[in-house]
């Protein structure tokens, strides 16, 4: 599957299915995220920002690692 703008088909209304599951505004997301109001607005809406989580998750799964493993810096420092 060839890299594609915008985000896996279909998970627009998971986003925001999930977001408000959570007790979330788009706004408090996105404060919680640091990400821009925006940010969260386009991934409802389809519009940008997953193929990168979702690529992610695929070669976790393929390497049998997880996120962590995957965005650990070199000196061992894990994510906060």
């Amino acid at each position: 599957m060839a890299m594609r703008k915008g985000q896996p088909p279909g998970c627009e209304s998971n986003i925001k299915a999930l977001r408000e599951k959570a007790g979330y505004t788009q706004e408090s997301l996105a404060h919680k995220l640091g990400v821009s109001l925006s940010s969260v607005q386009s991934w409802e809406r389809g519009k940008n920002g997953l193929w990168g989580f979702y690529w992610a998750i695929k070669l976790c799964r393929a390497l049998n690692c997880n996120i962590e493993d995957l965005l650990r810096k070199e000196n061992g420092d894990k994510i906060d």
